[in-house]
């Protein structure tokens, strides 16, 4: 998703997608604490898209794009 996302918005918008997406990585910090910990950063991203609030992913998207 956030590769996806990357290509269609600027990269000002996508500072304040990736600031979002930060807090919704902090929500999930077993998850992402786990995944860094076994040194596997692309993967932990995956996961907390899927695993995590993806509305919240969502709804961050939007705000942009509006």
């Amino acid at each position: 998703m956030l590769d996806g996302t990357k290509k269609h918005i600027s990269k000002v918008a996508y500072k304040e997608f990736h600031r979002a997406y930060q807090g919704a990585v902090r929500r999930c910090q077993l998850i992402s604490h786990t995944a860094f910990l076994q040194g596997i950063i692309p993967s932990a991203i995956r996961i907390q898209s899927h695993v995590c609030k993806s509305q919240e992913q969502s709804a961050s998207v939007s705000q942009i794009k509006t």
